[in-house]
């Protein structure tokens, strides 16, 4: 399916003034769900997912030449994405039924294999541009914070303030200064 998107060049100008950044965004089009975070491969793929709220959650892939697609599914509510560094595709699927989320890592095909242990309230993903260090912002009733993820599963609080209000969307800047 070709898909034209006047309005994504805008955004994939103002996400590359960033170093590395979760966008949450819509991108409206025919058939197309995409409604949360955004992240471009290094082929110029855009990367999608759908937040559902139901058991329809997606990862769907735009290509340079508007082919749109979905790439990986069967998740409750997509919401995070990002890549490492070595160019592998993670997702946070924020089941809203459970407060406990899982991160997934996805091959080349969309399947999927869980990483890490599952986090309570999981939301944005974002890797530490210098390490392999996933960083993952969290809310629900009662913890709103960013952890450290490693990739041996070990989880330490970067951050947990009561001025976090349902941290969502992370990014570094030029020096590694992380921004909620």
């Amino acid at each position: 399916m070709k898909t034209n998107f006047t309005h994504l060049f805008l955004t994939i100008l103002l996400s590359s003034s960033f170093g590395y950044a979760q966008m949450v965004t819509s991108i409206t089009g025919s058939n197309t769900h995409i409604n949360d975070a955004i992240v471009l491969d290094e082929d110029g793929n855009l990367y999608g997912s759908y937040f559902s709220g139901g058991n329809t959650g997606a990862v769907y892939k735009l290509t340079p030449e508007g082919d749109l697609s979905i790439f990986s599914e069967g998740y409750s509510s997509c919401n995070g994405l990002d890549f490492d560094n070595e160019g592998q595709l993670y997702v946070v699927d924020f089941t809203s039924s459970n407060i406990t989320h899982q991160i997934y890592k996805l091959d080349s095909n969309g399947d999927k294999t869980a990483y890490g242990p599952k986090l309570s309230g999981a939301s944005g993903i974002l890797f530490d541009p210098n390490s392999d260090t996933l960083y993952v912002s969290t809310y629900n009733s009662s913890v709103n914070a960013i952890v450290k993820l490693a990739p041996d599963g070990t989880v330490v609080t970067h951050c947990d303030h009561e001025s976090l209000n349902g941290p969502v969307g992370l990014a570094f800047d030029d020096d590694a200064n992380l921004y909620v």
